[in-house]
């Protein structure tokens, strides 16, 4: 598989469920563990490559002191290029400005989530479709990019 250039008009911006509803499939549902379902309120973030949207990711509150990163999917062939880690750059500032204190994820990349300056508490339960990891987030973490900035 040939490398996807990105180095053109990459943006990141607020979305509804409807723009990226369409990444609702059993492929992405197995691969990601999540569902997205528009009963809860979420938060929603979608990547534009050129005007095509690529991938998404979303933050939906949890408790009083702490949100869930769900949704947070990139098309495969635009993984393994850090693409996927400022696709959820918005949630997690979005997160620290709400002042949950941890964050919930999925994602079984632990190195990930603590390169965007959350602490894994060693907390894991099963889940639907797998299990779920606890992030702390860090009190003195730099509030990521604004979401409507473009990262090109």
């Amino acid at each position: 598989m040939e490398s996807v250039q990105t180095t053109n008009h990459v943006l990141i911006r607020n979305c509804s469920y409807e723009e990226v509803e369409h990444f609702d499939t059993p492929e992405a549902r197995k691969e990601t563990a999540h569902v997205y379902e528009g009963k809860t309120k979420h938060t929603w973030f979608c990547m534009e490559l050129n005007g095509d949207i690529v991938g998404c990711s979303s933050l939906m509150p949890f408790s009083k002191r702490e949100a869930r990163l769900r949704g947070w999917y990139l098309m495969p062939d635009f993984r393994g290029q850090g693409l996927g880690v400022d696709l959820v750059r918005p949630v997690i500032g979005e997160a620290i400005c709400e002042g949950y204190e941890y964050l919930e994820s999925k994602t079984k990349h632990k190195g990930i989530m603590e390169a965007l300056d959350f602490v894994f508490t060693g907390r894991e339960y099963p889940s639907w479709g797998g299990y779920r990891y606890v992030y702390k987030c860090k009190h003195d973490a730099e509030i990521p990019m604004e979401s409507h900035e473009s990262i090109n």
